[in-house]
């Protein structure tokens, strides 16, 4: 289970309904509103100002081909479906835990526009002090439900140094030893499959290559190269 998927756990989760495309998750952080009244008197009207986030789906695929006799004779169809998955984990974390702007493709990194508070000396006080901090950073929406994810060296460290810190603490190694992030839960909705989909083929045609083209384009230009699974007695797994 990836560090970025542990995360997905504690966040709000969208129910996107099937077949659509986009979905708007309102969010409205809330302010005192209401009054004690007496019995009979009439109760006070109040309104919030809601903005939405628009989620839309994204995919993280890969592909990885073996030989049949590998699969027959050598469990490895198994051994690369681990595979897979663990290859999978390794880059959600590397994208979830980034500063990268969103594309087309891929969803912007947690860090993308946030800006970072000015930490103390390495010590235990200046540690305390520095996750007090960013917690107060994102108190207005976190409440009481925040988490904090470090790299595993700071992750230890934290652990060691606060035994009785109530938040959870995600270690990552996608993040590095002089960063610290505070997540606002109830602020970071996902939604996500229950596992990862895996299937296998023996009869398709693939562009050998980390990044991939059409096979045979709109211009013509074959994609090269490329391997029939069929002819070459392959499985495809993906």
């Amino acid at each position: 289970l990836s560090d970025a998927a542990q995360l997905f756990q504690l966040a709000y989760s969208a129910n996107v309904p099937e077949g659509m495309n986009v979905l708007s998750v309102p969010g409205v952080i809330p302010s005192q509103a209401g009054a004690f009244v007496r019995e009979l008197d009439p109760a006070p009207v109040t309104s919030w100002n809601f903005d939405a986030a628009i989620m839309t789906p994204k995919k993280l695929a890969l592909v990885t081909v073996i030989t049949r006799e590998a699969a027959k004779r050598s469990g490895a169809e198994a051994a690369v479906r681990g595979l897979l998955q663990s290859s999978a984990a390794i880059t959600l974390d590397n994208v979830l835990f980034s500063n990268a702007a969103a594309t087309d493709a891929a969803p912007a990194g947690l860090f993308y526009g946030v800006n970072a508070t000015v930490p103390g000396a390495f010590d235990e006080d200046s540690m305390i002090n520095d996750l007090t901090s960013l917690a107060s950073a994102v108190s207005a929406i976190s409440g009481d439900r925040l988490a904090f994810v470090a790299s595993p060296a700071r992750a230890a460290q934290i652990s060691m140094r606060a035994p009785n810190l109530r938040y959870p603490v995600l270690a990552s190694s996608a993040v590095s030893d002089n960063r610290v992030a505070a997540v606002a839960l109830p602020g970071f909705a996902v939604h996500i499959g229950s596992k990862p989909d895996i299937e296998i083929s023996q009869e398709a045609i693939l562009h050998m290559s980390d990044t991939p083209g059409e096979i045979v384009p709109d211009n013509g230009a074959a994609a090269d190269p490329v391997r029939s699974l069929y002819q070459t007695a392959s499985l495809a797994l993906r």
